[in-house]
């Protein structure tokens, strides 16, 4: 699989993007849907590389009100912590 598709491999491919949005569900439901879809899904990490790419270039003060989505099994708040420690490089 080439990484430039990784998406036609996701397990979530198909579903419905509101499940994932976290504007539009609670913590617990969050919880539910990355064990549900992300927690096996062979793409997971490619998909949480791709959310780092893009969400590492965004100026820092959009980061904040600009993430959103659950992507890589990890929610909005999550990456913006990881990107605030630096764990993901620009």
């Amino acid at each position: 699989m080439t990484t430039d598709r990784w998406w036609v491999s996701a397990k979530c491919r198909g579903i419905d993007t509101d499940l994932f949005d976290t504007d539009k569900i609670d913590e617990e439901s969050a919880s539910i849907v990355i064990g549900t879809y992300c927690g096996n899904c062979p793409v997971r990490e490619l998909c949480l590389e791709d959310a780092a790419r893009i969400e590492s270039k965004m100026p820092l003060n959009e980061r904040g009100s600009r993430l959103y989505y659950i992507r890589g099994g990890k929610t909005p708040d999550e990456r913006l912590t990881m990107l605030r420690r630096n764990l993901w490089s620009s």
